[in-house]
């Protein structure tokens, strides 16, 4: 799945991308940082942080509603706050847009248990 960027446990991949045995270690080698690489390998299921490349916006309509939708669910005094704030011309941006819940299921479904679901990292934190 072109979804992940980075994954922090082989139990994600091996669900998610359901590859052979050799590729699937091969793909693992190459998502998992070295240090998760070695926790797993020490101590079994962990808890990490699963990251997504993108919010699964596909065309710019898409993304505008998206952005609308995150505009309409902050607070006017958060919307405030921001224009005070920030330096920045628009006042919600893609970190505002939830993760998208096709790959927070695709990561559940590998039988992970799901922690935080942060939008502003794009990435779920789970324990598998």
């Amino acid at each position: 799945m072109k979804a992940f960027r980075c994954c922090l446990g082989a139990w994600v991949l091996l669900g998610v991308l359901g590859a052979t045995a050799a590729a699937q270690h091969t793909v693992i080698q190459d998502k998992l940082h070295p240090h998760m690489v070695r926790l797993l390998e020490e101590r079994g299921p962990s808890k990490g942080w699963v990251f997504f490349k993108d919010k699964g916006l596909t065309t710019p309509e898409a993304r505008n509603a998206a952005l609308e939708r995150a505009r309409l669910d902050l607070h006017p005094r958060a919307l405030e706050r921001r224009r005070v704030r920030r330096s920045d011309p628009d006042l919600v941006d893609l970190r505002d847009v939830p993760v998208h819940l096709p790959y927070v299921q695709a990561v559940q479904a590998t039988g992970c248990s799901l922690s935080i679901e942060s939008s502003w990292l794009n990435a779920v934190s789970v324990h598998g």
